[in-house]
């Protein structure tokens, strides 16, 4: 079950204990929360097109080494923290993304949408540069 609403780290524990860890529970908003989740056997996560640090984040909380986890996590907070503000910001700077990485010809979004200036572009260029140096880097992962 993929649970897309507030709270959903709180709502999955539920789930889960009500139907005895049958039930496989999946997030689609919950990245800024991901270490949290994965606490509460949250199984799988919808980051998008940036998420080759999540990856990494995954892969090490899965073989034990929580802290590490943590580290990479918190290396993608600024990407968290202005994406997230809306999700036509979101939307923008993903697009923005996939285009630098050659996977979009345009970062056209259909309207309706948020405006998006000058400001907006300045940052997310920068933000992008280092979303690409994370992913290229495994967020500093050295044990991958």
């Amino acid at each position: 079950m993929k649970i897309e609403v507030p709270r959903t780290g709180y709502k999955a524990t539920v789930l889960r204990e009500r139907t005895g860890g049958a039930v496989r529970v999946w997030s689609g908003w919950a990245m800024p929360q991901i270490i949290e989740a994965l606490d509460r056997g949250i199984h799988g996560f919808n980051p998008s097109a940036f998420h080759r640090p999540y990856v990494k984040v995954v892969e090490r909380y899965l073989a034990g080494d929580r802290q590490r986890a943590t580290e990479i996590f918190e290396t993608t907070l600024p990407y968290l923290a202005w994406s997230r503000q809306h999700i036509d910001i979101n939307l923008h700077l993903l697009k923005r993304f996939c285009v630098r990485k050659g996977l979009f010809g345009s970062a056209q979004l259909r309207p309706p949408f948020i405006p998006w200036d000058d400001y907006h572009e300045r940052y997310a260029g920068e933000l992008i540069d280092r979303m690409l140096s994370w992913e290229t880097l495994g967020c500093g992962d050295q044990q991958t």
